[in-house]
């Protein structure tokens, strides 16, 4: 083994040492101290906006391999006993430089002759957080922070191509660590089904019929299945059917992360009303999200209409009382029609009597039949008057001349 290789690994074998004693810190660097040329990039901790968020603990560690070397030798952050909440970790630091870069570059190990590895991870969430624990790894090659353990499968880079992910060269990108915010859990089940009349009171004899849409464990693409088909689906009947029926990998908890997705879609609609009833037009399309079923836009009864809605999110519509529920009104009996030759009787109408002209024309008395003169009875009774003066003048005759 060359000298030089002797004295960097009894110079990391004692700071090993010495950080195995006694917890190290760091005092805030002077103005004018001096630093290698390897960019060690900061830590930002972010919400699932982009937005910054402070109060995160964290921890990293950070691993080094030389050419000689044939094993990587690795510090924790636990050694550093003034780890700052994040945050951001240039906070207070000069442009160009972070906790990050100061204490590792003093501690020595940061050099372009060595390979070296940074994971960070946190450990305890801001309050309204969820902690997001899963650890980020960048390893140093070809000139640049790459995604990626090398401590636990080598890599290798083209630095004419590196890898998506790379972080530039320049500092201007920190390695995020991103925090869910915790809501409240809303619902904890499929939803119920309800079917009422305008006055709500419960109705039996509904069908419904549509969809249930999910994505399983990594699958890329989602799957439905018909509901209503087989069986039948009597919402006033069976309000737990969906309960009973459909899987749920709603969490047992209070709270949940913002972004948990059960990736499960539900459509529905009736398909044929309780008799006497009129059919609801009301489809009920919903997914799991942000803690409660919330309402998705769906333009149509087709499987592909389920699939080609737009995910929910916090800000969607939540199911009122995690229920379906379908109001029919109920069909009224027409009344009938009169027939246009009848007459409707009015009983409370007094019928209005015949008007007579009862006066005589000069020098005439009606018969005392009470008929009109000037009528097809006033004829008549003329008529009768003349025949019976006629006769009476007959018999005034014979008599003269007898």
């Amino acid at each position: 083994m060359k000298l030089s290789s002797v004295v960097r690994s009894a110079v990391r074998t004692g700071v090993v040492a010495v950080l195995a004693l006694a917890p190290v810190v760091f005092l805030a660097p002077a103005a004018n101290a001096q630093v290698s040329d390897v960019y060690i990039p900061p830590v930002m901790k972010v919400d699932l906006q982009g937005k910054r968020i402070d109060g995160a603990s964290w921890t990293f560690s950070w691993c080094t391999l030389w050419d000689s070397d044939l094993n990587w030798q690795c510090n924790s952050g636990d050694d550093w006993a003034d780890r700052p909440l994040i945050g951001d970790t240039r906070d207070g630091y000069e442009q160009g430089h972070n906790y990050l870069s100061w204490n590792l570059q003093t501690m020595g190990g940061v050099s372009p002759k060595a390979s070296m590895v940074l994971t960070v991870w946190e450990t305890a969430a801001p309050d309204g957080y969820v902690l997001d624990s899963t650890k980020q790894s960048y390893s140093y090659m070809c000139g640049a922070w790459v995604p990626g353990d090398a401590t636990v499968a080598p890599l290798t880079c083209d630095p004419a191509a590196l890898p998506a992910g790379t972080l530039p060269k320049d500092g201007t990108q920190p390695i995020l660590l991103t925090n869910a915010r915790e809501v409240p859990r809303l619902h904890s089940t499929p939803p119920l089904l309800s079917k009422v009349d305008q006055d709500g009171a419960t109705l039996k004899g509904a069908r419904v019929q549509g969809w249930h849409c999910t994505a399983w464990g990594n699958d890329l693409d989602w799957s439905c299945e018909a509901l209503g088909t087989e069986p039948t689906i009597d919402p006033g009947a069976t309000p737990n059917f969906l309960v009973n029926e459909l899987p749920n990998r709603i969490p047992a908890t209070r709270t949940m992360p913002e972004d948990y997705n059960a990736y499960a879609r539900i459509i529905l609609w009736e398909s044929s009303a309780p008799r006497g009833y009129t059919l609801s037009s009301t489809m009920y399309a919903v997914e799991y999200a942000c803690g409660a079923w919330r309402t998705i836009p769906v333009t149509g009864r087709t499987v592909e209409a389920a699939l080609a809605a737009k995910p929910a999110t916090c800000k969607s519509p939540v199911l009122k009382n995690n229920t379906f529920r379908w109001v029919n009104t109920k069909i009224e009996k027409p009344k009938p029609t009169p027939h246009p030759d009848e007459t409707p009787a009015h009983p409370s109408e007094t019928p209005t009597p015949p008007v007579h002209n009862s006066t005589p024309a000069a020098g005439q008395s009606l018969p005392a039949t009470g008929l009109r003169e000037d009528g097809p009875g006033g004829l008549l009774a003329w008529a009768l008057g003349l025949v019976l003066v006629g006769a009476s003048l007959s018999v005034v005759s014979r008599r003269l001349t007898s």
